[in-house]
């Protein structure tokens, strides 16, 4: 297991990228809608780091990270930490009494698969994990 990427809500990807490519000097990826969340999201890969992943609301008032902002602005999101084998990993999460934000990994934003660990049992912290597409032989 190993950290993948931070994932910041803002309200706008426009403004929050002139952030990190001007101040932070980091170059953005492409701009990559994830339509199962409703989310637009661009990441900066961080040289030796995890990626800073910039996320903006795309379905509306009603989506996750229009919530999120309402409730605490803009800022840290989430963490999110990549492994090799996501079912063995919450099933591993799950015998040890931790819940998950569903029942089943959804698609996540570069063809990944992904989940969540419920904040309250990581106190107050939303972990993601993450499970890159496989490579086809």
């Amino acid at each position: 297991m190993r950290l993948n990427h931070v994932g910041i809500a803002v309200e706008s990807l426009a403004v929050a990228s002139r952030f990190w490519a001007e101040a932070m000097g980091l170059a953005g990826g492409e701009t990559e809608l994830v339509e199962g969340e409703g989310i637009r999201v661009r990441k900066f890969p961080v040289p030796g780091g995890p990626a800073i992943e910039l996320m903006e609301e795309a379905a509306g008032e009603g989506g996750v990270i229009a919530k999120f902002l309402a409730k605490r602005g803009p800022g840290v999101h989430h963490l999110s930490f990549e492994v090799d084998d996501l079912d063995r990993t919450i099933a591993r999460f799950r015998a040890l009494g931790y819940r998950t934000t569903s029942e089943q990994p959804r698609a996540g934003a570069g063809g990944a698969r992904v989940t969540f660990l419920h904040p309250k049992d990581a106190h107050g912290v939303l972990v993601e994990l993450l499970e890159r597409p496989r490579e086809s032989p």
